[in-house]
């Protein structure tokens, strides 16, 4: 964000030091705010990671320069200090950037991602591209946030467009319905027979990494899901078919849960990097190799779990005895 003081008079300064001069077309432009001070001077923020017509990406928004290393750290620091992530399984990524992490998607979707992300891209130079449920695209200014951070809408076109220019991606086959989590689902696999993941790897020759996240599910605790919901509801609703298209017939229905009133619980982040997967041996056209593959990966991430809910339960109890 650039900011700069503009003089009525047309005259101007910018605050920032590598920018000199403004001119009141600048200020015009969709991706700048123009805010009056007084009779003199207002103030001008130009927020250069909006797009300029503020849409989702498309191809070409697929191609892109990432945040240096340093305001990725910046902006995860605080979620950092406060959930102290820790990491295992560094040996099981390969030095190439040509790796599709597949891994578990926690409650709400947001809470852990960015801290995954930015131990990836510190400690492997990596800066992988994340597919986002399309929902995400439609929410103005969050939209053009998640594209400024290498974020794209998941479909099998944009996955495939950065695969066949090498970059790393992050994919959570469970998608939304993961998001949503209900009582009793927590750390559960949702994907249902979605495949698509596992097929788009074998094509392209890509590392599979499995990977398990523990933590953010135990940052709420969950008062009100879609259960209840279709509990207490008339029927009627649910049979309306405008609203079962916006709901998503009930898996688009967000938790209300609590933590620390609405912000989370301070809770130990945990991910495990499981052994890689290699897909050159896997023929994409082949559907039962692709589901052989697809289930490979779940029953890594599901493993990987087990074992660390199976650590934390032992050192809960070691610190009560």
């Amino acid at each position: 964000i650039e900011i700069c003081c503009l003089r009525n008079d047309g005259r101007s300064s910018f605050l920032n030091s590598y920018t000199n001069q403004i001119t009141p077309t600048c200020i015009r432009t969709q991706n700048s705010f123009v805010i009056t001070v007084n009779d003199r001077f207002c103030v001008v923020l130009i927020c250069s990671c909006l797009s300029a017509q503020n849409r989702p990406p498309n191809m070409n928004d697929l191609k892109f320069s990432p945040p240096s290393h340093f305001i990725v750290k910046l902006g995860t620091q605080p979620g950092k200090l406060w959930f102290t992530p820790s990491f295992n399984g560094w040996e099981n990524i390969p030095d190439h950037s040509r790796i599709l992490f597949v891994g578990n998607h926690t409650i709400f979707g947001l809470i852990d991602i960015p801290l995954l992300a930015n131990e990836i891209y510190q400690q492997k130079n990596l800066f992988i591209r994340g597919m986002a449920d399309r929902i995400h695209f439609k929410v103005p200014v969050w939209r053009s946030m998640l594209s400024y951070f290498g974020a794209v809408e998941g479909s099998r076109q944009s996955c495939t467009e950065l695969m066949t220019n090498d970059e790393p991606v992050l994919v959570f086959p469970g998608g939304g319905r993961e998001d949503c989590k209900r009582k009793g689902e927590a750390y559960s696999l949702i994907w249902k027979k979605r495949a698509g993941f596992a097929k788009l790897a074998a094509q392209h020759n890509y590392t599979i990494i499995p990977f398990a996240a523990v933590g953010a599910e135990d940052c709420y605790d969950i008062l009100w899901d879609a259960n209840d919901w279709q509990r207490v509801l008339p029927t009627t609703i649910w049979e309306n078919a405008t609203f079962n298209r916006l709901i998503r017939n009930g898996e688009g229905i967000m938790p209300i849960a609590r933590g620390i009133g609405p912000f989370p619980k301070r809770v130990a982040f945990k991910f495990s990097f499981c052994p890689p997967i290699n897909t050159t041996n896997i023929d994409a056209e082949d559907d039962k190799q692709v589901w052989q593959l697809r289930e490979q990966v779940k029953e890594a991430i599901e493993l990987s779990l087990r074992g660390i809910s199976e650590i934390n339960s032992k050192l809960s109890v070691d610190n009560h005895l």
